[in-house]
């Protein structure tokens, strides 16, 4: 905040917006709560005081400190108190405990509840009755926040697998310790973004922000498309050429998708789970069956494309000769994989909440009205016009090749 010249909500806020406008490119569905630990300080104050009285806690100097030796795991743990990486300067090994202002635990393994005040806080501090003025530690913040929303109990905890420890190990420590009940009944770890082998970070100079990578809409379908290629517990190795791999793999679903909708533009209303396909219904099944066998075993993505390039090599394959009935089924199929990998989606193109971004299939639809109107043009001769029209078509996305049927468009 020094370094910035801003107060603590000026930076939060900053980087608030900047991360909801990531979400928003990605397609990621809004959460119920966004909690921020600033609204949260009573929670924590409650938490910590009843660390205290449980005797898992101690005072120091101001600080309070988590009592590792005090706590039996009942409910199995991510890392045990015995284990190598449990180590006086685990968070950063540069870093000593004194530097820290540490250096007063009773035990290297124990962790901060609460901080007392200190003048390198940046005036950041609250004052507690129970606990004196001072600020959470990183650890009691999620617990208390967890707590305070969900419950002593959840189902499913996230994050980073370099969260593992010593996060997510304190945090069912100190959460459990107070509530004798399993903190999580999940845990879903996920790999690094590496860039050249190593993992992303300022202090790499290998960091690249998302903004600096979408340059067209595509963009961030092609990055959300390449994210889920890989397993989620596994690192993703970010290079041109992989984000290359992703937007021509997207291409090839985008054109299918944009054909069927040429031969099908109408998309008359009908029952999620009617059945459709005639002679094709078989090898459809077979693909949803195959995603959703995929899914189920540890959200497996990489798997759950093959199904997915299943379908599309079998729409390529009859596009010429489906029936309405199976091209709609096609689709059918495609929105119930589609529902849940979210690739094709309308991209936000303004930093701020757009009023109203045109959707891609309005874009078909214009398209496709359009091609109609120049195939009448060229039966009157007026080439001028028809060429006009495929401007236009081409500035909607599509480009437009003349068939013995007619036409037909391809997303560019």
């Amino acid at each position: 905040m020094a370094r910035e010249q801003k107060s603590l909500q000026e930076v939060t806020d900053f980087y608030a917006k900047a991360f909801f406008h990531d979400l928003a490119l990605l397609n990621i569905l809004p959460a119920t709560a966004y909690p921020r630990v600033t609204d949260h300080i009573k929670d924590i104050d409650e938490m910590v005081t009843e660390l205290l009285e449980k005797k898992h806690a101690y005072v120091r100097n101001g600080s309070i400190y988590f009592r590792v030796n005090s706590f039996q795991p009942q409910h199995g743990i991510l890392a045990s108190p015995t284990d190598g990486d449990w180590k006086a300067d685990r968070s950063d090994p540069s870093v000593s405990l004194q530097r820290r202002g540490e250096d007063d635990k009773d035990d290297p393994r124990d962790f901060a509840l609460w901080k007392a005040t200190s003048p390198t806080d940046g005036g950041v501090s609250w004052p507690s009755k129970h606990l004196g003025t001072g600020r959470p530690g990183w650890h009691i913040e999620c617990s208390a926040m967890c707590r305070s929303l969900l419950g002593d109990s959840i189902d499913i905890h996230g994050g980073g697998s370099d969260l593992m420890f010593p996060h997510h190990t304190n945090e069912i420590m100190q959460t459990e310790a107070i509530t004798g009940q399993k903190f999580s009944r999940f845990w879903l770890h996920n790999g690094f973004v590496n860039i050249n082998q190593q993992k992303m970070s300022k202090s790499a100079n290998n960091f690249l922000t998302l903004r600096e990578l979408v340059k067209h809409p595509l963009d961030a379908r092609a990055f959300r498309f390449l994210i889920l290629s890989i397993q989620y517990r596994s690192p993703l190795s970010f290079s041109d050429e992989v984000m290359g791999s992703a937007t021509n793999s997207l291409k090839r679903i985008d054109k299918v998708l944009s054909r069927l909708r040429t031969k099908y533009p109408s998309r008359v209303k009908r029952e999620p789970h009617e059945e459709l396909g005639g002679r094709l219904r078989a090898p459809l099944d077979a693909c949803i069956n195959d995603f959703e066998t995929a899914m189920c075993d540890d959200l497996n993505t990489p798997r759950a494309y093959a199904a997915l390039f299943k379908w599309v090599a079998l729409a390529e394959k009859h596009l010429d000769d489906a029936s309405e009935e199976e091209i709609a089924a096609f689709l059918q199929v495609f929105e119930q994989m589609n529902s849940v990998l979210g690739i094709e989606y309308d991209v936000p193109v303004q930093t701020a909440a757009p009023s109203g971004p045109t959707s891609v299939e309005n874009h078909l639809l214009k398209a496709n009205e359009l091609a109609k109107r120049r195939m009448q043009l060229k039966e009157l001769k007026d080439f001028v016009g028809a060429d006009a029209l495929r401007q236009e078509i081409v500035a909607l996305g599509f480009s437009i090749r003349d068939t013995k049927d007619g036409f037909e468009l391809d997303p560019l």
